[in-house]
């Protein structure tokens, strides 16, 4: 979904006529992003990369065509209703962001936990990876006192989360920032922390991530994350290994599972 959405920020910024060149290897998903460049780009007839190096490395060539920028249906904005908190307001996300369509059960069941757990009503709140704003949209419209910060290294999804503080008239005590290193971004600290991490990003990517985040926490602050059971033991000892300490708060039927440290 990040590499559909990327593809898609480029094709909108690509003059006629321009070209794009994407470096990917054999071993590292080059099926999918293949896929992906047919998703974004209808036309697109090269299923041969146009350079092969040493290594596995494959560079293809994308050549955008009237075609593909009249094809914009995966890129269109759309409106969800979402219902959250006892609270009832509309979204706009995009298809190639995360649970576009409503909130996913885990990030409902983070968010619903996470409000039942923490009593504090104008703390200085920390979403890490946004998305369109499920968490921080959410959190802000339940809790009209905090100040939320929205972070993504996903510029569609920052965009999407931009937008939708404006929507809710948020935009007095709710940003969204591109953050893609954190712990040398000046943001400031915070109270809470709360995320639904990418599960499948690397231990050096989400090492230095968790280390971010510690480093912008106050002291005694909390930070939750949801987790599916398949990846538990990576996110227990991640969080172990990050704060010494990690407390299951949640397990739900579906797999599910809630984690807390606390700095």
């Amino acid at each position: 979904d990040l590499i559909a959405s990327q593809l898609e920020t480029l094709k909108n910024v690509v003059a006629e006529g321009g070209n794009i060149y994407i470096l990917t290897h054999k071993g590292a998903g080059l099926d999918g992003i293949t896929e992906r460049n047919h998703q974004v780009f209808p036309s697109w007839s090269e299923t041969e990369p146009i350079e092969r190096g040493r290594g596995g490395f494959r560079i293809f060539r994308i050549s955008p065509t009237p075609l593909d920028h009249s094809a914009e249906l995966k890129s269109e904005a759309k409106k969800v209703q979402v219902n959250i908190l006892g609270k009832s307001f509309v979204v706009e996300t995009y298809p190639s962001l995360f649970s576009s369509s409503e909130i996913d059960r885990g990030t409902r069941l983070l968010v619903e936990t996470v409000a039942e757990r923490e009593t504090g009503q104008d703390q200085r709140i920390l979403d890490v990876g946004c998305g369109w704003g499920a968490i921080g949209l959410s959190w802000a419209m339940a809790h009209p006192k905090g100040d939320i910060t929205m972070i993504d290294v996903d510029f569609r999804a920052v965009e999407a989360s931009m937008k939708n503080i404006e929507l809710l008239g948020l935009a007095n005590r709710a940003k969204a920032l591109i953050t893609p290193d954190l712990k040398t971004t000046p943001i400031g600290s915070f109270d809470l922390v709360i995320s639904n991490p990418p599960f499948h990003a690397s231990e050096r990517v989400l090492d230095e991530l968790f280390q971010g985040v510690r480093d912008k926490m106050n002291k005694k602050a909390n930070f939750w994350i949801v987790v599916e059971k398949t990846y538990l033991d990576k996110f227990e000892e991640l969080m172990r290994k990050t704060f010494g300490h990690v407390s299951q708060e949640v397990k739900d039927k579906d797999g599910y599972y809630i984690l807390r440290s606390q700095k």
